[in-house]
């Protein structure tokens, strides 16, 4: 929460008011609801993103990870016969 304030007051241009909703005018509840709603959207698609990126590299390096963890006992079973 304190990211999505951060963001709309200082990239966002949110006009803190001590007045209610009625009081504002149509153009502040309008500016305020598109600050609040684009650091929303910022603080939620950006962790999405990375969360992509490093899903998409896990699955680019896993099947060379499953090959070598599987080869393990293998070579453990060898070096124990020799």
């Amino acid at each position: 929460a304190p990211a999505v304030a951060i963001l709309s007051q200082d990239f966002f241009h949110y006009m803190p008011t001590n007045r209610t909703i009625a009081e504002m005018t149509p153009a502040e509840r309008i500016i305020n609801a598109n600050a609040l709603g684009s650091a929303l959207s910022v603080t939620m698609l950006v962790p999405w993103a990375l969360c992509a990126v490093f899903f998409t590299l896990m699955h680019w390096t896993y099947p060379a990870d499953r090959r070598r963890s599987l080869a393990t006992p293998l070579r453990r079973a060898q070096a124990l016969k020799t």
